[in-house]
């Protein structure tokens, strides 16, 4: 084997094993968590959660939203959504992934760039709501290759998105009720864990 052959075989290990690196650091995701007290009881910042035209009020960007087939939210429950994202409008899937009634939530946004998850936990403390909120990004595809040098403002934005919730919630009519079709408590589905 000549010394140029020998050179470009160097080369072209050197070009897969990097590129083998980044694409496993790449499938690490980001992980982000705040957390705030609420004056409003856990059905009511739950409901916010949940319905549609709310999400519109607190979630980052997001121009439109709507339930696939059901008429109320519920486990497994699809949204159809458009995000804004550099000026373009980018269609979303979002599934409520898994639930427990006014106590957990968890919400999977996917498109053809990322994967982004919305972990929520509730706890009635006296008249107010615990909210834990955090989220987990991961990248779809080739943007798996260049992730470990993306800084994310994911926690900037979920501290907006809770702040905004907290004024949703607190604004809400004091007799403000979840959806009727709400089903009981319960835990199904995928199981994630909060880290963000």
């Amino acid at each position: 084997m000549n010394p140029v052959t020998k050179f470009l075989l160097f080369l072209i290990i050197l070009t897969v094993s990097a590129l083998g690196v980044l694409w496993y650091s790449g499938g690490k995701p980001q992980e982000f968590q705040t957390m705030a007290s609420i004056d409003a009881k856990p059905d009511v910042v739950f409901n916010c959660l949940l319905d549609p035209t709310l999400r519109q009020k607190w979630v980052n960007n997001l121009r439109e939203t709507a339930l696939v087939q059901d008429i109320e939210p519920q486990l497994l429950s699809v949204y159809e959504s458009v995000y804004e994202r550099d000026g373009q409008m980018v269609q979303a899937e979002e599934r409520i992934q898994n639930w427990a009634k006014d106590q957990y939530l968890v919400i999977r946004r996917r498109d053809d760039q990322w994967e982004w998850m919305s972990i929520f936990r509730l706890e009635a403390v006296g008249k107010q709501t615990h909210l834990e909120y955090s989220a987990r990004l991961s990248p779809s595809g080739l943007n798996r290759l260049g992730f470990m040098f993306y800084k994310s403002p994911g926690q900037q934005q979920i501290e907006k998105e809770l702040l905004d919730i907290k004024k949703l919630a607190e604004s809400m009519p004091i007799n403000s009720n979840p959806p009727a079709n709400t089903p009981p408590d319960e835990s199904a589905g995928d199981q994630s864990q909060s880290p963000s």
